[in-house]
């Protein structure tokens, strides 16, 4: 059972404001802050991602479903299909991929057009999860005057990754499925920021999530049939590399007080 005493020692020294959630397998957690509602950015496409895959097993979904790209769906903010020609034809399992690697705005658009922002809510309100709210569409920054924002809480994003390893989420095809597709996360500046690129024996996924004073990520650590779940959220961020490496230190005590490292 980890103390979290390095993981305690790493939050109380980060300089922004942050709301840590970790948590074992086993049940094993510790927080700060970590049931509060803090601003998602791309963290919400976790649960975006789970609604698609439940239907999916509803037979509602297919992954191999197609949409065809049209210049109406192209937004702002990071990805690569905003750059991409129209007419591009993406299958459900091409927006999930650029969806979670490199958190794409206009795949997640299209993604929330088949999810629907009520199933999603529906879906965390029904496992208890009150605090995580998808209220609008990727935009690439902050919900302007009048908007409600994307709320996700710390402890409740633990929980759903919980959830995705054990295969709680969905079925087990479609949780085998997502942790794959979290493994294929591109930005090793946050959660991984202490891992080698040599290294193999630690298994890693995650999502990150940035927009303006926002700095966030959300994923696991796997060795064997242990697992660290690890969610960070930070407002009030000047700098992202600073809250990249902040999110990094954190990553790593959390990685010691677990054993992993």
């Amino acid at each position: 059972m980890p103390t979290w005493t390095h993981l305690e020692r790493a939050v109380a020294e980060t300089p922004f404001d942050a709301g840590v959630s970790a948590m074992t397998l086993n049940g094993d957690a510790w927080g700060h802050r970590g049931d509060e509602p803090w601003s998602a950015a791309s963290v919400i496409k976790i649960p975006i991602m789970i609604e698609i895959f439940l239907q999916v097993d509803a037979g509602q979904r297919s992954l191999d479903e197609t949409c065809t790209l049209k210049k109406e769906d192209k937004t702002p903010g990071s990805g690569v299909l905003l750059e991409m020609h129209e007419g591009l034809n993406l299958s459900l399992y091409d927006l999930l991929y650029l969806m979670m690697s490199i958190s794409d705005n206009t795949a997640t658009n299209l993604l929330i057009d088949f999810a629907g922002i009520d199933n999603v809510n529906q879906r965390m309100r029904d496992w208890g999860m009150t605090g995580t709210v998808l209220n609008r569409k990727m935009q690439g920054k902050p919900a302007e005057p009048g908007q409600k924002e994307n709320w996700i809480v710390p402890s409740e994003c633990s929980r759903m990754i919980r959830m995705i390893l054990t295969g709680e989420a969905a079925s087990a095809d479609s949780c085998e499925t997502m942790t794959y597709i979290l493994t294929t996360q591109q930005n090793t500046r946050r959660l991984a920021r202490s891992l080698s690129p040599e290294q193999e024996r630690i298994e890693w996924g995650s999502k990150t999530g940035t927009i303006k004073d926002v700095c966030n990520d959300a994923g696991f650590f796997r060795v064997g049939d242990q697992a660290l779940i690890l969610s960070v959220m930070q407002q009030n961020v000047t700098d992202t590399n600073q809250g990249e490496a902040a999110i990094g230190a954190i990553a790593e005590a959390a990685l010691k007080d677990a054993g992993f490292l």
